[in-house]
């Protein structure tokens, strides 16, 4: 360190010479001690699975003995050849084919610094790192501070299948060298995290202002795992769906951790960014570090946390109850398979626009399914606006394919129409759809669960919803454009049961609190948080919850009813519903009773549906 401020304050040539290789005779002299390090960690009989790294670390410290000689030895030439001598050296430390940057080293006056407790409240810039390093390791009495003091940053926001396609090897890396990696389709902001905790020294701190999805997302996992254990979480501003960053869309938080731990963090929720901007206020709360784990991190404040932990721990959850969650089928080329405009025809079939081929065709009515699409699906309603070209038979909830055979006798005209787009379907995914089933759907699952009474539950919503398809057999096609299916046994309660309970203002309370935000009041609706519903199961040995049970499946049939348009009306996408608001009024009143909320408890969820 003090002969780097010396060479910038040097003002001879003869003296920033000096200094060059004094530099670079030091960094030579710390890489070998590093390089010592790793190899004795190693054993003095590594084990055989360590060859490669340990023939690495002793070609390492030969290639680094020889630079160390060659500084040595060009120090004792003239000025002139000096000059080369450091070009050369220049050009191999910054050689970008053999990448030197080790932060040990580009830092050495950061990682290679140990007081003595006499020196333990001095500034730091008073003490000599590059005379301490090249005094040799720490001795005895001295305190390691080996990191950086404070470490502010935003890290960059890359998905890792956008990363995949241009540094494949490097996405591997990361997986096998850094825990916050090892799960599912990560974000490289995980990876910046874990590494910069490694790069502090042990009362170091950071800042970084960086997206809070991994608070929830599946991905997020080992690192949420990973800052419980240590206990490093000192402080967040979770500021939800405002946008920080003017022209990008993003979903961020101020995210402070503690090398050292912390035993509570400070946890904000600003959901008002000009007014947290004027005061840096906003609703808050004090977690204990036990509170946090490797779970989702699912935290409310002000007055509403006391009923949204009591929701939280209620034993029993929608993932319990139901039999299956499914999304829609992925057809991999929806401009082949998915009709938005589309009319009945005589004998049989109907006239459907394709959008692969940019005009209307006619199809045999029997191989079509009737699709409920984004915004069109909510609370006690499904509208169906699409159709979907479907090559499968379906028998007890299981889906055959139609053999090419089957198709030309039975749906000629949906055949030829496939045969038309035949090479675009067996390029799919590079070619992997070259076999005799090239006209089958992109993935196989769930392809057999539409059939059957299940309820429908939008992805991308404003507000928590279900339809109850009883015998309607509607499909959603994919998940972001229509949302989820859910079947249930009954024995904790009935489709129609359920179906009031996810219409209900308090548990859109509830997943409003869970739930991944977007811009514009927008929410996510997806397994993850749907499955985490608490839901007050029904003893059907008990009258009076019989009763209750009925009384609201009885009102959810009333709804559906009201609700329900002629079949010509519903396929031409009608708008007009009927007004059941005092129905529904009546499901809450009797949500809030069956889920025993206190009269300050109700006022709660009423003042936030608003």
């Amino acid at each position: 360190a003090a002969a780097k401020r010396e060479f910038y304050n040097a003002e001879s040539v003869p003296e920033k010479r000096r200094l060059r290789f004094a530099i670079y005779e030091a960094t030579g002299e710390l890489a070998q001690i590093e390089l010592t390090v790793a190899r004795n960690e190693l054993g003095l009989i590594p084990d055989p699975a360590n060859a490669e790294k340990v023939a690495e670390l002793d070609h390492a410290q030969k290639e680094m003995g020889a630079v160390l000689a060659e500084i040595r030895a060009a120090r004792k030439l003239k000025a002139a050849d000096q000059d080369d001598a450091l070009e050369r050296l220049r050009a191999r430390f910054d050689d970008p084919k053999k990448p030197t940057f080790v932060w040990q080293l580009d830092f050495a006056e950061v990682f290679h610094r140990f007081v003595v407790p006499a020196l333990a409240g001095s500034a730091p810039e008073k003490s000599n790192a590059l005379e301490l390093v090249n005094a040799g390791p720490a001795k005895a009495g001295t305190t390691n501070l080996s990191g950086f003091d404070l470490l502010v940053g935003n890290p960059p926001y890359v998905r890792i299948q956008v990363l995949n396609q241009s540094a494949p090897a490097q996405v591997a890396w990361f997986k096998t060298h850094y825990d916050a990696a090892k799960k599912g389709n990560y974000d490289l902001y995980v990876v910046f995290v874990e590494r910069s905790l490694q790069l502090l020294q042990p009362r170091g701190q950071l800042a970084f202002i960086l997206p809070h999805k991994f608070f929830n997302a599946q991905y997020g996992e080992p690192l949420r795992e990973l800052l419980a254990k240590g206990q490093h979480l000192r402080h967040v501003v979770h500021f939800g769906d405002q946008q920080i960053f003017p022209g990008a869309t993003n979903y961020v938080c101020l995210l402070f951790l503690a090398k050292a731990g912390a035993d509570e963090c400070r946890w904000v929720r600003a959901d008002n960014l000009p007014d947290w901007l004027a005061t840096l206020r906003a609703p808050e709360t004090a977690l204990p570090a036990a509170r946090l784990t490797a779970a989702e991190w699912n935290f409310a404040v002000g007055q509403s946390s006391g009923l949204f932990d009591k929701l939280q721990g209620m034993p029993v959850k929608l993932g319990d109850v139901a039999d299956r969650m499914f999304q829609g089928p992925i057809t991999s080329a929806d401009t082949v398979y998915l009709f938005k405009e589309f009319k009945r025809t005589k004998d049989g079939l109907t006239e459907v626009f394709s959008k692969e081929l940019d005009k209307p065709i006619q199809v045999e009515t029997g191989i079509l399914k009737r699709v409920v699409r984004s915004g069109q699906v909510g609370r006690y309603f499904a509208r169906p606006t699409a159709l979907v070209l479907f090559p499968y038979e379906v028998r007890n909830n299981e889906a055959r394919i139609y053999t090419p055979a089957e198709m030309r006798k039975t749906f000629p005209l949906a055949w030829e129409y496939l045969s038309k787009n035949r090479r675009l379907l067996e390029d799919r995914e590079k070619g992997a759809f070259k076999d005799n089933e090239w006209y089958r759907f992109g993935r196989t699952q769930n392809l057999g669960m539409w059939e059957q009474p299940k309820l429908l539950v939008p992805y991308m919503i404003t507000e928590l919803g279900a339809y109850a398809d009883h015998d309607e057999s509607f499909y959603f096609i994919n998940v972001t454009t229509g949302g989820y299916g859910i079947t249930t046994p009954g024995t904790r309660g009935s489709l129609a049961y359920l179906c009031a309970l996810l219409n209900s203002r308090l548990l859109d309370f509830f997943l409003k609190r869970i739930s991944t935000n977007f811009h514009g009041g927008y929410f996510a609706a997806n397994k993850q948080f749907i499955e985490q519903l608490p839901i007050r199961p029904i003893d059907f040995a008990s009258a009076s919850e019989r009763a209750e049970h009925a009384a609201l499946a009885g009102l959810v049939e009333r709804i559906l009813s009201a609700k329900r348009l002629p079949v010509p009306a519903r396929q031409t996408g009608a708008d007009s519903l009927a007004d059941t608001s005092a129905l529904e009024r009546e499901i809450d009143q009797r949500v809030y009773r069956l889920y025993a909320l206190t009269p300050d408890e109700i006022k709660l969820v009423e003042e936030a549906a608003k």
